[in-house]
């Protein structure tokens, strides 16, 4: 579930794309400081979105100055909020150690145990986990929902819908944690264009795992929809997947609802950098899974 929202490097102006790495060697840089050097190995692009977004809602920006540790002679000079750099190196640890349980009862994996361990034994983890307390209970008690429907082979929406609660929880989190006067409830479109993301990235997910899924015996939420790679010919179930993609999904297309909902918030920042990753990126991460994953049928879903 991590890793899908990026970038379309290709179409962000230079500056634009200097600024999105800046963010993202700042959250490298806080993730090292706070649990360790070896810790920034965890970081997903998904954070850097997350930060962006964030950011529009502070007004306090700290300066940083520091040099990359994988090369000295790179000095990044840049600014963040304090709140979401906290916040944010947070959540990637946390969602990291939901990746690995959610790993460990999909493959019985004994190594990913001992890794799992020493993530949740990191003190700093085990302080902010205290001082979250019950706030974070919301997250915690989804992902446990969205597990059991899964053993129990829920239907397509009612995991894909419970993930993109899951995704906006992420940003309502931060509300509640920062700024108890402001929920993201009062901004129904930032509200929308978390939950239709959250969904996104649960399908794009299945569809890049699917294969693997269906060798090793797990749940995918996608196995109803594409029974039919079982005949001869594929391209129905792809056509299906595609279909979402673009996204036609009943009635309503994901990314178009995505990017209406963006037009409508008043962006005070990255405008060009987020609207970027929800449309170009969205869009590039899925056929780039579909080269990937599924070259036979790459050239006929290209053209539908």
């Amino acid at each position: 579930m991590l890793g899908y929202i990026k970038t379309q490097r290709d179409d962000l102006r230079i500056c634009d794309f200097c600024l999105y790495k800046q963010q993202y060697c700042a959250l490298c840089q806080g993730i090292g400081k706070k649990y360790g050097i070896v810790y920034r190995l965890i970081l997903s692009y998904d954070m850097v979105f997350l930060a962006l977004v964030l950011e529009n809602f502070e007004t306090e920006m700290t300066p940083l100055s520091f040099k990359c540790p994988t090369n000295p002679f790179k000095k990044i000079n840049t600014s963040i909020s304090n709140n979401v750099i906290e916040y944010c190196a947070f959540i990637n640890y946390y969602l990291s150690v939901l990746k690995l349980e959610d790993d460990i009862i999909d493959e019985k994996n004994n190594v990913k145990k001992i890794i799992l361990k020493f993530f949740k034994h990191n003190s700093q983890y085990q302080n902010i986990l205290n001082t979250y307390g019950a706030k974070l209970n919301v997250l915690s008690e989804l992902m446990s929902k969205i597990n059991s429907l899964e053993s129990e082979n829920a239907c397509f929406d009612q995991l894909s819908n419970l993930f993109g609660e899951f995704f906006v929880e992420l940003f309502q989190l931060f509300f509640k944690l920062y700024k108890e006067d402001c929920v993201i409830e009062k901004y129904d479109n930032l509200y929308s264009l978390c939950f239709n993301l959250g969904k996104w990235i649960y399908i794009i997910d299945a569809y890049e795992d699917y294969n693997e899924d269906m060798q090793n015996g797990n749940f995918n939420l996608l196995q109803n929809i594409m029974k039919e790679d079982d005949s001869d010919n594929k391209l129905n179930a792809h056509k299906k997947i595609a279909m979402i993609n673009k996204m036609i999904f009943p009635f309503l297309i994901l990314i178009l609802k995505m990017e209406k909902s963006f037009h409508e918030i008043t962006w005070n920042k990255y405008k060009e950098i987020l609207y970027n990753i929800v449309s170009l990126g969205c869009t590039n991460t899925y056929f780039k899974i579909l080269h990937e994953k599924y070259p036979e049928i790459e050239s006929i879903i290209r053209c539908i």
